[in-house]
C-alpha cells in the first residue's frame, strides 16, 4: 500500500476547536473552515503536534476518505502544503509555527519570577496623566468615555497637585517610554499649566496634550508651546460640531506648523458621517473616529461596531500579530494611566495598581503577574470556544461599558 507525507507550510496556522478547525494563511490571509469528522479530526490533531513538525505519514486508505480528501485538495490548491510519496523522499523537516517568549513561557504568577527596573523597563512605553482642571466642554462629559478610550473626563474642578506631578515626571526620566499624554478636564485651566509645560519641554518623550476643541483657547499665546517639535495637540471632537471654531483652530495650527491629531467621538451613524465630512474637507491625515457607547445606542453598535463572521474573515493578521494577541492585550500592554487623585491604573475599568507613592517597578510587577489588563486576552467564555478567537482584536474598554464579553455576532456573550 502506497504511503504519503502530508505536510503544511510554516506560514499556515491551525486554530482547533472541538467540532471544527480553521486553516489560516498568514501570507495571503485566506482561510477555510473544516468540520472535525472522526478521521479528519484525528489527522489534524496529530499533524499539529510539535513533535510531528507539521508532517504526517498517511496511507492510501486514509487519504481516500471523503473529508480527508477534501482537506488535502484544499491544502494543495491553496499552496498551504503538499502530499508527496514517502518512498521517494525522507520525511520533510518543517519548522512548525510555535509561540516562544524569551526562550520559554513563564507562568508569572506561579514561578515567582520577579522583574526589576532593568528587566521590565522595555515593557512600559506610554503613560497617560489626567491632570484635571475645570470640567471639559464635551457634550459627553456625563458619560465615562475615558473608560472606553482615552478622552477628557468630568473633574468637578479637581486637579492633580503639581507637587505630585513632579514626582511622577522625575520617576519617568529613568524609564525608556516613548509617549507621554496629558489629559483633563480642561487642561488649559490647570493652575500650574505654564510651569508644567516648561517641565514637559525638558523631557525627551513625544508629548500629546489632549483638549476638547471648544476648550482650546482663542488666546494664541497659550498655544505657542505647540510650535516645539516634541508637542502634539490631540483635539477631541464630539457633536454638536461648530464648524467655524474648528476652521479657526485648523488654520492657526497649520499656519504655525503645529502638529495635531484628532479623535472624533461618535454615537451614531449621522455623527460618523459628519466626522468623515470634516476629514475630507480639510484633507486630514492624523485622525481616529471612535464609537461611544452611551447606554442607549446599542442598535448603532450592533449594526456598525459588532463583528460578524464575514467581518472577522476580512481581518488581515500576520503571524506576529496573532502571537501578540495570544499573549498580550494590544490596547493596554505597555500603558499606565495616572488619575487626578494620584491612583495608577493599567486599565481604568479595573482596580488601581497603586498610587504615585508606590514604586513604579512594583506596580508593573503586579501587572505582569496577573492578567487584569496587559495580559488579558480572549481566553475566556465565549471566545475560548471560538475558532476565530485569535483573529479578533483584544478585549477593550467597550466590553465593560456595554456589559458584554465580546463585540461579536459569532459567539454571543450577554444578550442585549
Amino acid at each position: 500500500m502506497k504511503k504519503y507525507w502530508l505536510y503544511l507550510e510554516p506560514y499556515i496556522l491551525i486554530f482547533l476547536q472541538k467540532r471544527e478547525f480553521l486553516v489560516y494563511n498568514c501570507i495571503n490571509y485566506e482561510s477555510k473552515l473544516f468540520q472535525r469528522s472522526s478521521n479528519l479530526g484525528n489527522i489534524i490533531s496529530q499533524l499539529v503536534l510539535l513533535e510531528n513538525m507539521y508532517c504526517l505519514e498517511l496511507n492510501e486508505d486514509e487519504i481516500s476518505e471523503k473529508e480527508v480528501e477534501a482537506f488535502i485538495n484544499y491544502i494543495i490548491s491553496s499552496f498551504s502544503g503538499d502530499l508527496i510519496r514517502s518512498d521517494k523522499i525522507k520525511k520533510p523537516a518543517i519548522f512548525s509555527p510555535a509561540l516562544k517568549i524569551y526562550g520559554r513561557k513563564y507562568d508569572f504568577k506561579t514561578t515567582g519570577y520577579q522583574y526589576d527596573s532593568k528587566g521590565i523597563d522595555f515593557s512600559l512605553n506610554e503613560v497617560f496623566i489626567y491632570i484635571g482642571g475645570d470640567n471639559p466642554s464635551s457634550s459627553l462629559a456625563d458619560i465615562e468615555v475615558y473608560k472606553q478610550f482615552d478622552f477628557c473626563k468630568k473633574t468637578e474642578g479637581q486637579h492633580l497637585p503639581y507637587e505630585k506631578l513632579t514626582v511622577i515626571l522625575n520617576s519617568l526620566r529613568s524609564w525608556d517610554i516613548q509617549n507621554l499624554n496629558i489629559l483633563g478636564g480642561n487642561i488649559f485651566t490647570y493652575p500650574d499649566l505654564e510651569i508644567l509645560i516648561n517641565e514637559l519641554a525638558k523631557l525627551q518623550f513625544t508629548i500629546r496634550v489632549y483638549s476638547h476643541y471648544k476648550d482650546i483657547p482663542k488666546n494664541k499665546h497659550c498655544l505657542t508651546f505647540l510650535k516645539a517639535n516634541r508637542f502634539i495637540l490631540k483635539i477631541l471632537i464630539d457633536a454638536p460640531i461648530f464648524y467655524g471654531r474648528l476652521d479657526e483652530i485648523f488654520h492657526f495650527l497649520s499656519d504655525n506648523n503645529c502638529k495635531f491629531e484628532l479623535i472624533f467621538a461618535v454615537t451614531s451613524i449621522i455623527e460618523y458621517r459628519k466626522a468623515a465630512f470634516i476629514v475630507n474637507k480639510y484633507n486630514l491625515e492624523q485622525f481616529e473616529i471612535k464609537p461611544v457607547f452611551t447606554g442607549a445606542n446599542i442598535k448603532f453598535f450592533r449594526k456598525y461596531v459588532f463583528l460578524s463572521k464575514e467581518d472577522v474573515l476580512t481581518i488581515k493578521a500576520t503571524q506576529q500579530e496573532i502571537y501578540l494577541k495570544q499573549t498580550m492585550n494590544i490596547f493596554h500592554f505597555g500603558r499606565i494611566r495616572i488619575m487626578t487623585d494620584g491612583r495608577v491604573y493599567s486599565d481604568l475599568n479595573m482596580s488601581p495598581l497603586g498610587d504615585v507613592g508606590t514604586p513604579l517597578v512594583d506596580m508593573l510587577n503586579v501587572e505582569m503577574c496577573e492578567p487584569r489588563s496587559w495580559l488579558r486576552v480572549r481566553n475566556q467564555k465565549p471566545c475560548k470556544s471560538c475558532v476565530y478567537q485569535w483573529l479578533c482584536p483584544s478585549p477593550s474598554g467597550y466590553e465593560y461599558a456595554i456589559g458584554k464579553s465580546n463585540l461579536c455576532m459569532v459567539k454571543n456573550g450577554l444578550d442585549l
